[in-house]
């Protein structure tokens, strides 16, 4: 599978995921300086659930497991 593929594969599976833990696809784009392609989601002003727990060690593995659930 070509990159190509690889990207518009990723773009469908995540257009179909439906749970409370994962952002809507927004929509995608190729950044044209670089054609690097683009995920599109809502801004999230915390950041990623990865930077979070990454952060706030002290987080109960609970709630870690809740936000991948």
């Amino acid at each position: 599978m070509n990159v190509v593929q690889q990207f518009a594969a990723e773009v469908y599976v995540w257009s179909k995921l439906s749970h409370p833990n994962v952002l809507p696809l927004l929509g995608f784009a190729i950044y044209e300086e670089t054609d690097f392609p683009l995920l599109i989601s809502e801004w999230m002003h915390l950041g990623t659930a990865w930077k979070y727990v990454r952060e706030n060690q002290d987080v109960p593995f609970s709630v870690v497991v809740e936000l991948v659930w």
